[in-house]
């Protein structure tokens, strides 16, 4: 038998302490006096915790992304209803028109 000082010897991350402190609340709540008991309602609300810390962060990235996207949208439609884009025969190229793109506030005669 392997002689370990502790069972978290070799987990990275080791469960000391909850960080949210409705999680703490839970465990001073449920606290029965009992170690062992009181280890695994630690250790159950510690996995708790941590799914719902990950839960949080998903969410937020997500909503975070979708108003990214939507504003982006917004801008991109103001952009194009802005701008001026005209397309002529090159003199140039056969193959390539060329295009301008311009503030509509701009006259033709200044360009």
């Amino acid at each position: 038998m392997v002689n370990k000082d502790s069972i978290w010897d070799d987990v990275e991350h080791k469960p000391t302490r909850l960080k949210l402190n409705i999680f703490k609340g839970i465990y001073d709540t449920c606290k029965t006096g009992n170690p062992v008991v009181d280890f695994f309602i630690f250790a159950l609300l510690y996995w708790l915790e941590e799914r719902y810390i990950d839960y949080k962060i998903k969410v937020a990235i997500d909503t975070a992304e979708i108003d990214y996207h939507h504003e982006m949208d917004k801008i991109e439609k103001d952009w194009k209803e802005a701008a001026v884009i005209t397309e002529t025969k090159s003199e140039t190229s056969e193959l390539l028109p060329e295009m301008r793109i311009r503030a509509p506030w701009l006259e033709d005669d200044k360009l």
